[in-house]
């Protein structure tokens, strides 16, 4: 804000009455420093913190911003072994793209585990992601239907999980 008020008053010619008009704008400023003050002393005699610790004693997690976190995690994961493969797939041609496919079912000994996990995470993201788009078509703002839908999506999820882990 500064850098802008002594750019706009050289422009305009005024350079040899820059030093009295920035003194001006710092002296204004301190309104906003006293009031700064007068909210902090506030705050410190509720003894509330100055900011939320996210994983500390004073910042306890909700569900609903977990499930958007671990939406938005899974949903770079998949993206990026999806482009990965792909990625792969571009560089060697088909007949040695299948040949690298079975290198890593034969390097990978918890190939299994992996499956389990790239399962889990793509039925999360789904479940998760029509759960979204209810929210864009306006259904379940309420607080209640929040922590219900997202119950669903981890009951589901684990769901999904031990029929993978079944079939394996």
């Amino acid at each position: 804000m500064l850098i802008t008020r002594i750019i706009t008053l050289y422009s305009r010619g005024q350079s040899k009455n820059i030093a009295a008009k920035i003194g001006q704008q710092i002296r204004n400023d301190s309104t906003f420093t006293k009031e700064a003050e007068k909210f902090m002393a506030k705050h410190a005699k509720r003894g509330s913190p100055q900011s939320p610790y996210m994983l500390g004693l004073t910042y306890k997690i909700q569900l609903t911003s977990m499930l958007s976190l671990t939406h938005r995690i899974t949903g770079v994961g998949l993206g990026l072994i999806i482009y990965g493969f792909g990625i792969a797939e571009l560089l060697y041609s088909n007949k040695n793209y299948s040949q690298l496919l079975d290198s890593y079912s034969s390097a990978i000994p918890c190939t299994s585990i992996f499956k389990v996990m790239c399962g889990t995470a793509l039925a999360y993201h789904t479940f998760n992601g029509i759960r979204h788009l209810c929210w864009d078509m306006g259904y379940g703002y309420s607080l209640p239907r929040l922590y219900l839908t997202g119950y669903a999506v981890l009951g589901l999820t684990a769901l999904c999980m031990v029929a993978m882990m079944a079939k394996q």
